[in-house]
């Protein structure tokens, strides 16, 4: 077969590509400006909660692509670069906002033909990815179910609820009976049962990510329970999985801020509850689009060769800044239900205080009113460094969030030790 020339597919990319991306973008500026009115105010919002949940959401983008890069990677002719891999989609995902959603599938054959995928392919390898993502996120769905089962039944009466499960196990049933013929037909990339439940599980943590990125989101204007969030998890992907399933609109939007403000409506008001599923969902686009926007300076720069390090230190990596970010914010939420106390927490964070406003290294005394200096105590002079960064946060907030990213750090450190000690990086992982 002739190849198209590159002048043909210039042209095509600049006629075609570049307008439905505006359209796309055009359609999600619509949708945030409709809803603009129940959008929270920007000076009610918490950065840190809000930043956090970005990098999380951003991570189910990039292990959504790991995925779909899972599925084709057999199928391609040419060699294909993971990073391009994830490139491709996520800009070819970015279409799905245009209303029938199909012009994200036509990019994807578009944007991964030239490595040798064959458009008739391209439905096949949908069906798989959409059966990998409904069955991982119908499991992550389960603890959602469990905490708003009253909930769901008043929405709909019990027979409908009874007759809806029976629907959605017939499903599940009949998709992995199609994943299995597909396996030993060989018609996919998906060889062996082994390679399908790597990809589940794969496709599990990213939805973990997608849940988490958004009770993040959302903490940043209201407030959660951090010891009771798993339901909450939960249920942004079981919202989803309800848009995802409906085949109404583009994404699932609409379904997926009505059902997040149906299962909320006892814990909040229903308009906080519908501001919930509005305000997440602007984040999650402002987040896609800034995915996008970070690999294509990534990509032009090329600036994964400054970090090509072994997969061992990437993982250990995560793991800290996983442990820095959760921790973080489970102090800050005790800190905020007056579960931190004024020894040692408060007496430091009146050094910070005081050193920023001229009395340098000194603080309330502890068993009067006056002012002492620190060293009548101890002699952390390490908070004298540290005072400036008081100005972005709160004295209480930025130690205990120090306290959690410096324990994080060590997670690194711990594995380096034990890397050079032992010199094996899979042994000093398990460290």
């Amino acid at each position: 077969m002739t190849q198209m020339p590159n002048s043909i597919r210039q042209f095509i990319k600049i006629a075609f590509g570049f307008p439905l991306t505006v359209i796309s973008l055009a359609f999600i500026a619509r949708i945030i400006y409709v809803h603009k009115a129940e959008l929270p105010s920007l000076h009610t919002i918490s950065p840190f909660p809000l930043f956090s949940g970005i990098i999380f959401v951003c991570l189910f983008y990039l292990i959504r692509s790991i995925v779909w890069h899972r599925i084709i990677k057999d199928q391609v002719t040419k060699k294909l670069d993971p990073l391009e891999s994830i490139y491709f989609l996520s800009l070819s995902e970015l279409r799905r906002y245009i209303p029938g959603s199909v012009f994200a599938f036509m990019s994807r054959g578009f944007y991964f033909k030239k490595y040798g995928l064959e458009p008739k392919h391209i439905p096949k390898l949908l069906i798989v990815e959409a059966i990998v993502f409904v069955i991982s996120a119908s499991i992550l769905s389960i603890p959602a179910i469990l905490h708003f089962q009253d909930s769901i039944v008043n929405v709909i009466s019990f027979k409908y609820s009874i007759f809806f499960v029976a629907l959605f196990l017939i499903g599940a049933f009949f998709g992995i009976w199609k994943v299995f013929n597909k396996i030993s037909n060989k018609n996919v990339q998906l060889k062996s049962i082994q390679d399908f439940a790597v990809t589940t599980g794969i496709a599990m943590l990213g939805w973990f990510f997608f849940g988490f990125g958004n009770f993040l989101i959302t903490s940043s204007f209201v407030t959660f329970d951090f010891y009771n969030s798993l339901p909450f998890i939960s249920l942004f992907v079981f919202s989803w999985l309800v848009g995802y399933l409906s085949f109404i609109t583009p994404m699932g939007l609409g379904i997926r801020e009505g059902v997040i403000a149906l299962l909320l409506q006892k814990q909040f008001t229903l308009g906080i509850a519908s501001a919930i599923g509005i305000w997440s969902r602007f984040i999650v686009i402002a987040s896609e689009i800034l995915f996008v926007l970070t690999l294509l300076v990534i990509r032009k720069y090329k600036i994964t060769q400054y970090f090509q390090k072994p997969w061992q230190d990437n993982i250990a990596i995560l793991i800290a800044i996983l442990y820095s970010t959760y921790f973080s914010l489970v102090t800050l939420a005790k800190h905020a239900h007056f579960m931190t106390g004024k020894y040692d927490l408060g007496n430091m964070a009146h050094v910070l205080y005081h050193t920023t406003h001229g009395n340098i290294f000194q603080h309330t005394d502890p068993g009067g009113t006056e002012i002492v200096s620190r060293l009548a105590t101890h002699a952390d002079f390490i908070l004298i460094l540290i005072s400036p960064l008081s100005i972005l946060l709160d004295e209480s907030e930025l130690l205990l969030t120090l306290q959690s990213v410096a324990l994080g750090a060590g997670v690194y450190i711990t594995y380096k030790l034990a890397e050079l000690i032992l010199n094996n990086k899979n042994l000093a992982l398990l460290f």
